[in-house]
């Protein structure tokens, strides 16, 4: 293993506790959590523990992301979140792991947030330009605020807009339309102020 993939691998462990506390605390998550602090094996064939098989999706998924600049594996904003819902769904169908797609979401979203700041190059700014906010309270008050005239035309009021994010779940077509539109709202608010680069940098501008 290369030093750099040490250096990156030491990074996501403790990214990865920062995240599953943000997905998963202040009553955000009703499933047990004591998978979250111990190592518990499945059965005797399967020998992943239930945070070993998240880490490994995140893993992939982070790897995707920050080599982008390299591989161009993921070319639109279509390609990502399709990947995105892959992954979100892969995490909530561990078996023994009771997340919904807003946990799901939220504990994807802040791991992404916090390599961002942790790793952050200016050539690496476009690595990250198909990345999505995370969802909480705070943010969907953020963007009720800057979009509120938008999300209306689209039949929200702000009370259907920001609500409960944590027990949000899939929908039969797919991701949440809530959960889209907020992404979409991020962007469009991206495109038009320059010095936002993506909807990450979003977050930390908001988020106060």
């Amino acid at each position: 293993m290369s030093s750099s993939q040490e250096y990156r691998d030491m990074i996501f462990e403790f990214v990865y506790v920062m995240a599953i506390r943000d997905a998963t605390m202040q009553g955000a998550y009703q499933g047990d959590k004591k998978w979250l602090w111990e190592d518990l094996k499945e059965d005797e064939e399967d020998k992943k523990s239930i945070t070993d098989k998240v880490k490994d999706l995140l893993k992939t998924h982070i790897d995707i992301i920050l080599n982008m600049d390299k591989t161009n594996e993921i070319e639109s904003q279509e390609e990502y979140d399709k990947c995105f819902e892959e992954l979100a769904r892969g995490i909530c169908n561990i078996e023994g792991l009771s997340f919904t797609f807003g946990n799901a979401q939220k504990l994807i979203n802040m791991t992404i947030k916090y390599f961002y700041i942790i790793c952050y190059k200016e050539d690496k700014r476009g690595c990250f330009r198909y990345c999505h906010c995370p969802m909480d309270g705070r943010l969907l008050e953020r963007v009720w605020t800057d979009n509120a005239d938008c999300l209306r035309e689209k039949g929200y009021s702000r009370t259907n807009f920001c609500k409960g994010w944590s027990t949000m779940d899939f929908e039969d077509k797919g991701m949440p339309k809530r959960y889209l539109d907020f992404q979409e709202c991020i962007r469009e608010y991206c495109n038009k102020d320059k010095k936002l680069k993506n909807a990450i940098e979003y977050d930390y501008a908001k988020w106060i």
